[in-house]
């Protein structure tokens, strides 16, 4: 038999045997799957992903469909809050911090919500490995404008430094700006040296009640500098005399809880008048409605008022020349008449104090009360040297009030996290309903349903489930965020918009290659060992990840059934289609082709 007959005859066979195309079942085991949670918009996290997805092809599945046998967190610990399943090994990956020399954005918040033409505040933690003696550069930004600055010279090998930074938006509405450490030569890595920040600026007035149950003095000149700021809109009630009042702006009709809710904050002169039905008019302002009360009494504390007031007891300091208060905010503030509290206030704050050697005794000063806050002045002339160069008076008042105001709550506070997220990445957000929106019932308040929807630009919507959590009157939902743009994020009542419904807005910005903080690893480490400890998982960081690639191949995921068909290999159409070209060239080189 010829070699040109044996390759002919095994090519007949492959073609017998496609034709027949026989078939069994046969059994294996199952990927495992692995549902990852944590930050997946990091260098470093899709790093994590990408070296697991390569060595373990084939035995683990990453975020499939399919059921998850475990769990692994990349990063901060704090996505375990995001998990919902109690009973698989959680394992975690901590990101390892970069080799030195480098500097990076540990933490960095989004600063509240500010008024148009006040400073808001960017509070970020900045570390550096390795560049002592050098200066880091740390800058805000918006669209590569530089809207402030600071720099820093590092004084060890490893060493955080707390950034402040204040700017002053000039308009109403929501921006990205980011917090950056300019790169300085030879660093390691610059992808985590920026981080984007969400800014909310509003261009609503503050509304301020002036109430006064007789002419003061005292409120009379705080009312009149807040008046020269268009950024405050005030409001009168003042009882010239008996059955004579004198009314400006809106004042309401009555002095009740109800009529206060409108208003952020209240300013009171000669509280010492004040009738009991106003005083628990203040009372549930402060304590329900989350307003501030500020009390401008021009002369010594007495009356019912005081019950507002913790451990009400007083010194009366009466000097012949004024005496400037230490101001916790630069402005200084005269007085030769003042009543100065005994004891410092549980949970208080010193605004401005009378310095006596190295002690500070407290004469304007503010403590939270319920929801909202008290703020007591003893400084009872300080009016009186209004007219000082430098307004010392006048910045004082007008800046207090409006951080007081400022913390007062809207009927509805919506926060989202991450403030500017990346397509694909998880959002949380959170609405609290103030109280006085809780709707009274039998046995209690009632909440009242509520609904978020996210719209874009084209009319696109997207609805997003709100739950109740364990406080009443505040719901989270998650989403995930779309593609990158910006969209409005609308949160009602459920029943439609009619007068008196809760209704606010929020725009969302989805960044494209979003930059997050790093994260303090050292910070983390301990809630990192522990998960993994408690739920039959490892703990690794991305130094080494071979023993989670260990775990996870040893995880069961139970056999699966696959029928195998080797007639239709595409390795046995080669073979096939070999033999045929084989013989065919053996048959022409002797001759027979």
């Amino acid at each position: 038999m010829t070699v040109t007959t044996w390759l002919r005859g095994a090519a007949i066979v492959i073609a017998l045997v496609g034709l027949v195309d026989p078939a069994w079942t046969a059994r294996r085991q199952a990927p495992v799957s692995v549902e990852v949670k944590g930050d997946g918009h990091s260098a470093a996290a899709e790093e994590v992903r990408r070296r697991l997805t390569a060595s373990l092809s084939g035995e683990v599945t990453l975020d499939s469909d399919a059921e998850p046998a475990a769990v692994v967190l990349i990063g901060d610990a704090g996505a375990m809050k995001s998990i919902e399943r109690d009973t698989l090994p959680i394992s975690t990956i901590a990101i390892a911090p970069p080799i030195a020399p480098n500097a990076r954005v540990v933490s960095a918040d989004d600063p509240d919500p500010v008024r148009v033409g006040w400073a808001a505040t960017f509070r970020a933690v900045v570390e550096a490995r390795g560049l002592a003696g050098r200066t880091s550069r740390i800058v805000l930004e918006e669209r590569t404008a530089e809207l402030a600055h600071l720099e820093h010279r590092w004084s060890r090998e490893f060493e955080q430094f707390d950034v402040v930074l204040r700017y002053t938006p000039p308009a109403s509405g929501t921006s990205i700006v980011t917090l950056r450490v300019v790169p300085l030569d030879g660093e390691t890595t610059p992808s985590d040296n920026a981080a984007d920040l969400r800014l909310a600026v509003s261009g609503e007035r503050f509304k301020i009640l002036v109430h006064e149950p007789r002419p003061s003095w005292s409120v009379t000149f705080v009312r009149r500098a807040l008046e020269e700021d268009p950024s405050f809109d005030v409001s009168t009630l003042v009882q010239a005399s008996k059955g004579l009042e004198v009314r400006s702006g809106t004042p309401p009709a009555g002095f009740t809880s109800d009529a206060l809710e409108p208003f952020d904050a209240v300013l009171v002169g000669a509280p010492e008048e004040l009738r009991a039905s106003e005083l628990d008019a203040l009372k549930a302002f402060a304590r329900r409605r989350g307003g501030a009360v500020v009390l401008l009494p021009d002369r010594r504390p007495s009356g019912r008022y005081l019950d507002l007031i913790p451990s009400p007891q007083f010194d009366e300091v009466l000097v012949e020349n004024p005496i400037e208060l230490g101001s916790i905010a630069g402005a200084p503030l005269r007085a030769t008449e003042l009543a100065v509290h005994r004891a410092g206030v549980p949970g208080g704050e010193i605004l401005a104090s009378l310095d006596q050697g190295k002690g500070r005794r407290s004469v304007v000063f503010e403590w939270p009360d319920g929801a909202g806050r008290v703020l007591f002045s003893g400084a009872m002339d300080a009016w009186r040297f209004r007219a000082a160069a430098d307004d010392g008076f006048g910045r004082f008042w007008r800046a207090r009030v409006a951080e007081a105001a400022m913390a007062a709550p809207g009927r509805v506070e919506v926060t989202i996290r991450p403030g500017v997220p990346a397509p694909d990445e998880p959002v949380t957000i959170r609405a609290c309903i103030r109280p006085t929106e809780l709707e009274d019932a039998p046995g209690g308040a009632r909440t009242p349903a509520i609904r978020a929807r996210l719209v874009a630009g084209d009319g696109g919507v997207q609805f997003v489930r709100l739950w109740p959590t364990a406080e009443q009157g505040v719901f989270d939902g998650r989403f995930q965020a779309p593609r990158a743009g910006s969209y409005d994020l609308q949160v009602d009542t459920a029943t439609g918009v009619r007068p008196g419904d809760l209704n606010v807005d929020a725009v969302l910005n989805v960044v494209a290659g979003a930059r997050h903080p790093s994260g303090d690893v050292a910070g983390s480490a301990a809630a990192i060992r522990l998960i993994p400890a408690t739920t039959g998982g490892v703990a690794v960081s991305t130094a080494d990840l071979a023993p989670l690639e260990r775990h996870l191949r040893s995880l069961s995921s139970g056999d699966v059934e696959r029928t195998v068909h080797p007639a239709r290999s595409l390795v046995l159409v080669m073979v096939f289609a070999t033999l045929l070209c084989a013989e065919w060239t053996i048959r022409r080189r002797i001759g027979k082709a």
